[in-house]
This record gives C-alpha cells, sequence and structure tokens, in this order.
C-alpha cells in the first residue's frame, strides 16, 4: 500500500437496469456504472470529488468503513471491491515540526512500526494517529444498541456479544481512552463514554477485570 493511502470498500450490485455503484464513504452514493472496471475508476472520482470537498472545509477524509461490517449489515449479492486512497493531496501541504516524546512512547511507536506493514516510518505513524484522532468518534444510545459515528461512517451494535471494550492511557497526554473491538474494527471514543458502554454491555469494566484475573488465578493453580 501507498504512503499515507487506505483503502475504501466500494460496492457493486446487479440491478434490473444494470450495475449499480455504491460508496459507503461518500453517503452512500449510488451510480449506475458499464461494467466492474468502470466501477472502480468511477468510485474514485467520487471520493476524489468528496475528499477535496472536505479539504475545502478544512476537514479530513473519513477513515474507511469495515469491510466485515458492511458485508455483515448488507445483502449478499454485493461484489465488493478496495479502493485504495491516497490521501496526501487531502491533507494539505506538508511542513516539517519538531515533535518532543517521552521516550517510552516513542520506543513504543517504534516497535509498532517495526512489527506492521500498514506504516512506513514514526513520522507516517504520527501522522496516521493524528488523523484518527481529529476523526472526531461519537457514541450515540439508540433503541436497545449503540450507534458510533466517525465522519460519514455510522455503525449500529445491536449484539452485546459483537464488541469488547477495554481503556487504553494515552501516555504522552497523560489521559484515558475508551477502546471498542467489533471483529477486527478497533475504534477508539473519549473516556467519558465508558458508563454507556457499561450499560450497554451490562457489566462494569472493574467486573471484567475481576473476572479475569479470577481466570488466570485459576490457570495458574
Amino acid at each position: 500500500m501507498a504512503e499515507s493511502s487506505m483503502r475504501y470498500p466500494v460496492g457493486v450490485r446487479q440491478l434490473e437496469q444494470g450495475l449499480e455503484l455504491f460508496v459507503p464513504s461518500v453517503n452512500n452514493k449510488t451510480q449506475l456504472v458499464d461494467s466492474y472496471e468502470t466501477a472502480q475508476s468511477k468510485a474514485m472520482e467520487l471520493l476524489d470529488s468528496h475528499f477535496s470537498e472536505l479539504a475545502d472545509l478544512g476537514q479530513l477524509p473519513p477513515e474507511p468503513m469495515s469491510l466485515d461490517v458492511l458485508i455483515n449489515t448488507n445483502s449478499q449479492n454485493i461484489v465488493w471491491l478496495l479502493v485504495e486512497v491516497n490521501l496526501e493531496p487531502y491533507l494539505g501541504r506538508s511542513s516539517k515540526v519538531n515533535v518532543t516524546l517521552p521516550n517510552l512512547l516513542r520506543k513504543q511507536i517504534d516497535d509498532t512500526v517495526s512489527r506492521s506493514f500498514n506504516y512506513k516510518d514514526r513520522s507516517d505513524f504520527i501522522q496516521t494517529a493524528a488523523i484518527n484522532e481529529l476523526s472526531g468518534a461519537k457514541l450515540i444510545p439508540h433503541y436497545d444498541g449503540l450507534i458510533i459515528k466517525q465522519g460519514d461512517i455510522q455503525i449500529y451494535i445491536s449484539n452485546k456479544e459483537e464488541f469488547k471494550f477495554r481503556t487504553s492511557l494515552n501516555l504522552g497526554l497523560k489521559s484515558r481512552s475508551v477502546v471498542i473491538e467489533l471483529l477486527w474494527l478497533s475504534i477508539t471514543l473519549p473516556y467519558e463514554y465508558l458508563p454507556q458502554i457499561e450499560e450497554f454491555a451490562g457489566v462494569t469494566l472493574e467486573e471484567l477485570k475481576r473476572r479475569w484475573e479470577e481466570k488466570e488465578s485459576s490457570e495458574h493453580n
């Protein structure tokens, strides 16, 4: 994958009048296309136009939606394609800045970069982390479930068994956040949402920790 690029899933389905393309990251915009090859190039045009509009408004491109979530929440007669988009043109001009990091945090970043193919170097990791942080994920209670909204993406969680949650400590800012893990998707939310998440899950984080400690203790005895 190219530096500072992301893969955005787009769907193609067969209708009576032909193939229809729809792009979740562009407000589920739809358009008739002639072929799957045309669908991919047309999706790129729609994403480019949408991201350019966001850049003019001073907003970052949204995170790609989870392909697993899309497959599980849409009909099965859809062919999913991944369109790789270089995000550099939508982030503004690059400038060199000096960043002061605690040694432990810097080591954790470097270790992650060395183990992952998702980041080219430390700067790429910090840029990706900044994009994720500024995307502004929000949690909204909805009937008997939760809606996680991040940019143009909305994920609805109705099954309590579908997700796990934990807290994360930001060593640099010395602040905590809540991390929801749904399938292979991981979403970071402000710590203030913890009570709502615990209420939906029917269990507190302290109770989960106690269960884990009891399990660890029993396995070692």
